[in-house]
């Protein structure tokens, strides 16, 4: 039996720590260095690798209570396939070594960033460019991507002059050609932008992840922790919308204490003391140690003032949120109030009347609550114009009844010939509105009624006159 063949026999056996004395006694002589040796050297590295990295993830163990003689395992055995030069490159080996690295950078290995530039990204093999489907039928990201993330992640914590960030910077910027849309991406770099100071280069690759993980609370604490110094309103808006999408306090107690801090800012200090408090007693009730920025904020005289203030009303940031993520801004929309006219259910379009010359339809597709609101219902509907055309963002219902000279309910008689199938409404007032023939079907002669009547145009009479949209009995 072969040198080689004894140690993937060892390997396969289980016998890990004897595979690995053996090959590196072999290794210690000049004859056995060749390819083969190296390799099988290299595949109980990848062993032991995967069963402490295994290990540590069973244990659930985070970074803070890792040993460092575990730590310095995992980097001695990567610092060892390091000085295999005659391992075939690209290869399985060299690929399951990075995936590896990967894994252990989340456990905050050191010498990650070194060990991949090592490696050297174009020994990527076209199958690991690609999702891998793993045995449940589940798919797990490609290794590329897995590489790019853990990139990102090992970037951010480094200087600005660390010449490891730039080399990932540059690395991450090329993938983003491939990968435009990728939240994570996307992440990293904002955050690499916003340390270098480029806010708007940061918003620009934020936004690109909030589209994506819009539902999450954290994204909108990332966003409002990067506009705090250039948009300090739609920071806070950022925040309340995170609040509105976490309600654990314990989530919050960061966001919270910046929530303080920006409220402080824009002397809006009732509210910055209630935020400020409930910082402060969350991380006492949660054993976390109490920021010096909390104290600062208890000993000022505004905090003494209103250390007791309640629970400031929290603005409904659903409208915010989306308009934000599409790019525009408060001063770039408008909200009117209008009338839905009519349903058309076949075409599944709902049309809203402004006014007697101006109607806009809107389709149920992205509105769908639309079909469900009653023809004569006034409507606040929130809209931008794009070219010659408005853009709808939102249609709700309005706290209103009436729109002074073109929506109006009115009671009166209930008119009708008996050789017509339309009628009128007398009101007390001399109004007359018209009531088209499927309203007035149904409805007595000289009967009461109330009715939702609107200012439409009239052609016969080029005039505009008044018409119901919903009529009801009321004796």
């Amino acid at each position: 039996m072969t040198l080689c063949s004894e140690i993937y026999q060892l390997r396969r056996a289980g016998n890990l720590k004897e595979a690995y004395a053996k090959a590196k006694q072999a290794l210690q002589d000049p004859a056995n260095q060749n390819r083969w040796i190296q390799e099988a050297f290299g595949w109980v590295l990848y062993d032991l690798l995967k069963c402490k990295l295994g290990d540590v993830s069973k244990a659930g163990k985070g970074a803070s209570n890792l040993t460092e003689e575990t730590l310095s395992k995992i980097d001695n055995w990567f610092k060892e396939y390091c000085q295999l030069d005659l391992v075939k490159r690209p290869s399985l080996l060299h690929s399951c070594m990075l995936r590896l690295a990967c894994k252990a950078q989340k456990i905050k290995w050191r010498g990650f960033l070194d060990f991949v530039m090592w490696w050297d990204l174009q020994n990527l093999r076209p199958e690991d460019r690609q999702p891998r489907q793993l045995a449940d039928r589940k798919t797990c990201i490609s290794l590329e991507l897995m590489v790019l993330y853990a990139i990102g992640r090992a970037i951010n914590k480094l200087p600005m002059q660390d010449t490891r960030l730039i080399w990932g910077f540059n690395v991450l910027q090329d993938a983003l050609s491939r990968y435009p849309e990728d939240p994570w991406i996307n992440r990293s770099l904002a955050q690499i932008f916003h340390k270098q100071g480029d806010s708007q280069r940061a918003l620009q690759h934020i936004k690109v992840t909030a589209r994506v993980k819009r539902r999450d609370w954290w994204i909108w604490g990332e966003l409002g922790e990067l506009l705090e110094m250039i948009e300090p309103k739609p920071a806070l808006m950022c925040y309340y919308h995170a609040c509105t999408l976490q309600q654990q306090d314990r989530l919050l107690v960061n966001i919270h204490l910046r929530m303080a801090l920006l409220l402080e800012r824009l002397g809006r200090y009732s509210d910055a003391a209630y935020y400020a408090r409930v910082a402060y007693e969350t991380r006492q009730r949660e054993g976390c140690s109490i920021p010096p920025e909390i104290h600062r904020i208890q000993r000022t005289d505004w905090y003494q003032q209103h250390c007791n203030a309640p629970r400031p009303s929290v603005p409904n940031t659903k409208l915010f949120a989306h308009l934000f993520l599409k790019g525009i801004r408060e001063e770039d929309f408008e909200c009117r109030y209008g009338v839905i006219d009519r349903h058309n259910p076949e075409k599944r379009i709902t049309y809203i009347l402004f006014s007697p010359e101006e109607r806009l339809p809107i389709q149920h597709r992205r509105f769908k609550h639309l079909k469900n609101m009653q023809v004569g219902d006034i409507v606040e509907v929130c809209l931008y114009k794009e070219g010659k055309r408005y853009q709808v963002v939102a249609v709700q219902l309005a706290p209103l009844t009436e729109i002074e000279g073109f929506v109006q309910t009115i009671e009166g008689v209930f008119q009708q010939r008996v050789s017509q199938n339309f009628g009128f409404i007398r009101g007390v007032d001399g109004l007359s509105v018209f009531v088209p023939p499927p309203l007035a079907q149904g409805l007595k002669r000289g009967s009461r009624v109330r009715a939702v009547a609107c200012l439409k145009p009239n052609p016969k009479r080029n005039e505009n006159g008044w018409r119901a949209l919903r009529v009801e009995q009321i004796e």
